[in-house]
């Protein structure tokens, strides 16, 4: 299997760098149109994200003015922030921030790749029991971590922070990382591959958590940003390093409006369960009994963080040790 991941890696380095061939010379910007209410011009930024509850702060604060406060319009392009992608969107100008995992970035670091963290999205819960992110396995399949020795775990991509979680908490009933296989798939098609059995268990991100727990009685095997550290920040905004020279107050805007939007969300939780129907296939049902993620911290926690890249690298996941300082920017305090 690590094997596989090799070969998949070198396929991704150089689809990387055939991208930033073809970009070379784009002369693409993010659009600028008429001045704000508040003054300056409003920049349009092409945003890469996934359809999944931790982005509800953008749709949010979209919806309510936050962003258009700080000159911004967001344009929220679903589906193209997945590990092999984010490189060569942000690099070759196809959108201008991404939200991704610390680990996605951790990689690109380690692959020369010029791209950094500018701004936090969501963190794990204190305990397992409060996490958004959790290990989940068919009624009369796995009922613990250690039934999961030689199974098939569903993951949303290969060499990422999902591996590291699950390694992790493997760890802490004796099992390696290479006790278990993994097969990619996508958040929505988790339920599926339980159900087909594709997969043994799956690493089930909220809303699709509560759906599948909700639809299938699943078996919980603990929160996965928990296995690594309490509060664990796994997922971040990035910016190609050319794009932050270039626009360094449109990258300092995005700051303190994403910023202002998890704290609006955290204070309006009855309107971010209203909202995430309206950007996932989740059902207001579902919405309203999720458990919501964790948007109380105020910068990129960079020691938290760093726990992430020491997991990571004492599994073979990060194939390199990684001071996650280097990885991101100064956050703004106003």
């Amino acid at each position: 299997m690590r094997g596989i991941r090799k070969h998949l890696g070198l396929i991704s380095t150089v689809a990387v760098g055939a991208l930033l061939l073809s970009a070379c010379g784009s002369d693409d910007e993010p659009s600028a149109g008429a001045p704000a209410a508040s003054g300056g011009t409003v920049t349009t930024l092409r945003i890469g994200i996934s359809p999944i509850a931790d982005l509800a702060p953008l749709y949010l604060g979209e919806k309510v003015g936050i962003f258009a406060k700080y000159n911004l319009k967001l344009n929220l392009q679903q589906n193209t922030s997945n590990a092999p992608t984010v490189g060569p969107g942000l690099l070759s100008n196809s959108f201008q921030l991404a939200n991704t995992s610390w680990a996605t970035l951790m990689n690109a670091h380690i692959n020369n790749l010029p791209i950094k963290a500018v701004a936090p999205s969501s963190a794990g819960g204190a305990t397992g029991d409060t996490d958004t992110v959790d290990l989940l396995a068919l009624k009369d399949g796995p009922s613990s971590l250690k039934d999961l020795a030689g199974k098939t775990l569903a993951v949303p991509s290969l060499n990422n922070l999902s591996e590291i979680e699950i390694s992790s908490a493997l760890d802490t009933v004796g099992l390696g990382p290479d006790s278990v296989k993994y097969v990619v798939t996508p958040y929505a098609a988790m339920q599926g591959a339980l159900e087909a059995h594709r997969a043994d268990a799956a690493w089930v991100p909220e809303p699709y958590l509560t759906q599948i727990k909700q639809e299938l009685g699943a078996n919980d095997l603990g929160g996965m940003n928990a296995a690594v550290t309490p509060n664990m920040p796994y997922a971040v905004f990035a910016a190609a390093e050319s794009y932050i020279t270039a626009h360094p107050d449109v990258i300092r805007n995005f700051q303190l409006a994403d910023a202002e939007a998890m704290k609006y969300a955290t204070d309006h939780p009855d309107e971010v369960r209203a909202i995430i129907p309206t950007f996932t296939s989740i059902s207001p049902d579902v919405a309203a009994k999720m458990r919501l993620p964790n948007w109380q911290f105020p910068n990129l926690q960079p020691t938290e963080a760093q726990k992430i890249a020491d997991n990571g690298f004492k599994y073979k996941i990060i194939k390199a040790q990684v001071d996650v300082k280097e990885l991101m920017i100064p956050f703004p305090t106003s």
